[in-house]
């Protein structure tokens, strides 16, 4: 609290020797001083708290941040380019910007810098074309649309040797399988045999591959074409005595074209057979699942001319975000 002085200081008469000084006069100095030295103990006076109506420049700036709580946020500086993250009366924290390209996620309680997710209009796309192994579901994915179609067989020779079935392709969700076309016949005797067209197993979707065409068994025959599977592409069957105009399997798990009738083999080859298909959606996948590519069936090995292979059939993983 201030010191409280006398309002009115009293003048002292300069006096003469013999004059006379007046009681009044001590007695005023004695209450400034007593006032001078109450004040000096007390120490300096601690204002109110302050209200100002208009703008307020402060020149000399603070010693000491200003707390949440009175306006500021108790920081002296800045994370350079960070986002300031709230954290009711206390300090706020700061989310740096990291890798280019990343936004503000949110985990429900905790901000972050995370890497952008692909929309519902932009899935992605996983292909395997050949072999096993072990499909990793991505990040954040919510459902995967899973394809499969099996290898496509081989057509048989002219003669002698019939081609080989295609191999089947799975994926371990619900046992997925789509099997293999089955082998073209080679054509000794009266034309060989089309292969059959393989079949899907436990997809909400399954279809059986088309069956190769037979061969003839006259010199004029061609060969059976190869079988077209869900993506087409059967092989082109070879004209009579023109067997390498025959094709193997265009597109995966088609099968392989059969070849003409040649004059010593007198008869034409049946195509391979396309592979099945089998097709399922999977919402909330697991983190991994196993796949098998079914291999291509090989042609018949030549006793005059030679058949066509199959194509290999394929796994096709579709992923969706939201």
């Amino acid at each position: 609290m201030a010191a409280s002085y006398p309002t009115t200081i009293k003048s002292f008469e300069t006096k003469s020797t013999g004059n006379v000084i007046y009681t009044t006069h001590i007695t005023d100095l004695e209450a400034e001083v007593v006032a001078i030295e109450t004040a000096l103990k007390t120490g300096p006076t601690v204002l109110a708290a302050a209200s100002f109506s208009g703008a307020v420049t402060l020149t000399g700036g603070l010693n000491t941040p200003l707390v949440v709580a009175q306006g500021g946020t108790g920081l002296a500086t800045l994370t350079s380019a960070g986002v300031l993250i709230g954290a009711g009366t206390g300090t706020p924290t700061t989310v740096a910007p990291s890798t280019s390209g990343n936004v503000l996620t949110s985990d429900g309680s905790v901000w972050a810098s995370s890497a952008a997710v692909s929309s519902a209009l932009d899935p992605t796309t996983q292909v395997f074309t050949s072999g096993s192994g072990t499909y990793t579901t991505p990040a954040n994915c919510k459902t995967i649309r899973v394809r499969l179609v099996g290898g496509g067989g081989g057509s048989g020779a002219s003669a002698t040797n019939s081609g080989t079935a295609g191999g089947n392709s799975t994926f371990s969700a619900s046992s997925m399988q789509a099997n293999g076309g089955g082998e073209g016949g080679n054509g000794a005797g009266r034309g060989g045999y089309g292969g059959e067209g393989g079949s899907g197993a436990n997809g909400l979707i399954n279809a059986n591959g088309n069956s190769g065409g037979a061969g003839g068994d006259d010199l004029a025959a061609a060969g059976g074409v190869g079988g077209g599977s869900y993506f087409g592409g059967g092989g082109r069957s070879g004209p009579c005595a023109n067997a390498q105009a025959a094709q193997p399997g265009a597109a995966y798990g088609a099968g392989g074209g059969g070849p003409g009738a040649t004059p010593l083999a007198a008869n034409s080859a049946g195509g391979g057979g396309a592979g099945g298909y089998c097709e399922r959606l999977i919402d909330n996948p697991s983190a991994t699942y196993t796949y098998a590519v079914g291999a291509a069936g090989t042609g018949g090995a030549a006793g005059d001319t030679a058949g066509q292979a199959g194509s290999a059939g394929v796994v096709v993983v579709e992923e969706w975000y939201v």
